[in-house]
């Protein structure tokens, strides 16, 4: 994912957007092909609330009601999964903006890199370091087919 402007002009969105007269958005995290992804705080929630991050899909892919609503099947589905090994969906909706309806998801944010990331610092992990990552996504995917 990129990071490189404070806005997402795939999105309409900026820094200081309130998506859901509860998500406000900050620092955009990334961009990637289909969605931004932005740092973001419940305005309703307390003030030692974990970090959030919101996915806008990009308004090109709002576009097509068939995306969106995709989006928003998919993050209502994946709300009702609670698992250490799957992000929470805390919220989902549209915003309009410039005359588009943007989907977004508001999502647990998790601190830290990825295994691409890991992957390309360390090199390979060894098989039974793979193992324990592979458990773990097998343990997710369990859980969210249940």
């Amino acid at each position: 994912m990129s990071t490189d402007a404070s806005a997402d002009s795939r999105s309409g969105l900026t820094d200081g957007s309130l998506l859901g007269g509860r998500y406000r958005l900050g620092e955009l995290l990334g961009v990637g092909s289909s969605a931004a992804v932005f740092a973001a705080v419940d305005v309703d929630a307390a003030a030692d609330q974990p970090p959030l991050a919101v996915k806008v899909l990009h308004a090109h892919l709002c576009q097509d009601q068939v995306t969106l609503q995709a989006l928003l099947r998919e993050g209502a589905a994946a709300a009702t999964v609670q698992h250490p090994n799957v992000v929470r969906v805390y919220g989902r909706g549209t915003h309009e903006a410039g005359g588009l309806s943007a989907g977004w998801l508001a999502l647990e944010r998790i601190e830290g890199g990825n295994l691409a990331e890991l992957v390309l610092a360390r090199g390979r992990l060894a098989p039974h370091e793979a193992v324990e990552v592979m458990c773990g996504v097998l343990d997710g995917l369990g859980a969210i087919h249940a």
